[in-house]
């Protein structure tokens, strides 16, 4: 097990990761100490702090701090890899190429800001993460949604407005054909792209549940999916021993009267 001992001073400046030893440098975050103090790293851990200096174990490297906080990673259970690097313009202009460049390029960023792990709740970067978890390219862990749920008509629906009535021998609108978005309506169907979605790699799983600030066609105040929709795919996702995540701007009190909680492991994420 590699260890490391790290001297922290009062002096602030930039570090960068390459300067750090390999395993360490997806685990830490070094910023200004108004004191100085000694770290014991062992593997990914933080082993022991402490005051006054540690002596350095046999065959451990010694990193000097100059003046940054050592902390353990940061995490941010709602982060979108893709849409948080990307303007909505972008969906009209561009193509996934561009919004994955986008959002691998913005990975880094979010490691050097100190967040070690995210739940991306919403995209497909599974290629972020690959590159991220293989050392390929900065980033931090990531607990993949895959694409976000929607109904027809609502939050995540991009489709053209004169593309109705739909016919289920038509292609799918490209941002759905490359896994940006999903859109399923009615319990099988929601079950199905349910299962898919998991199928890619997902943890979790994400649901629109009402309008959005940056929907086309629904009205911000309105439910989306019906109690039936929604615990059909809250029960698959207990089948995957895992939860869903739901976005909706209605009050929560509203909502639960509306459709009732579908389960004791949905979340809300407005």
């Amino acid at each position: 097990m590699r260890e490391a001992v790290l001297d922290e001073r009062r002096h602030c400046c930039q570090i960068d990761d390459a300067a750090l030893p390999g395993p360490m440098s997806t685990r830490i975050r070094l910023e200004t100490a108004s004191a100085w103090a000694t770290d014991l790293v062992e593997g990914n851990a933080i082993a022991k702090n402490s005051q006054v200096h540690i002596p350095v174990p046999a065959g451990a490297t010694v990193v000097d701090g100059g003046g940054r906080t050592l902390m353990p990673g940061l995490i941010d259970a709602h982060w979108h890899t893709y849409y948080a690097n990307i303007p909505v313009s972008i969906l009209a202009t561009a193509d996934m190429s561009e919004v994955a460049i986008a959002g691998l390029l913005g990975a880094k960023g979010v490691r050097m800001r100190g967040f070690t792990t995210v739940r991306d709740i919403g995209g497909n970067p599974f290629a972020v993460k690959k590159y991220a978890d293989s050392d390929l390219y900065p980033g931090p862990r990531m607990y993949m949604s895959g694409p976000p749920l929607g109904q027809t008509a609502g939050h995540f629906d991009l489709g053209a407005y004169n593309e109705v009535p739909s016919n289920a021998a038509d292609p799918l609108p490209y941002w759905e054909r490359v896994g940006l978005f999903a859109i399923a309506d009615g319990v099988p169907e929601v079950t199905k792209r349910a299962r898919e979605i998991l199928r890619m790699g997902a943890t979790q799983l994400k649901i629109a549940g009402g309008g959005g600030v940056t929907s086309i066609y629904d009205p911000l105040d309105v439910q989306e999916y019906t109690f039936e929709e929604m615990k059909a795919i809250v029960d698959v996702a207990e089948t995957w021993n895992t939860y869903v995540l739901l976005h909706t701007s209605l009050p929560t009190r509203l909502f639960k009267q509306r459709s009732r909680p579908a389960s004791r492991r949905s979340n809300t994420a407005i």
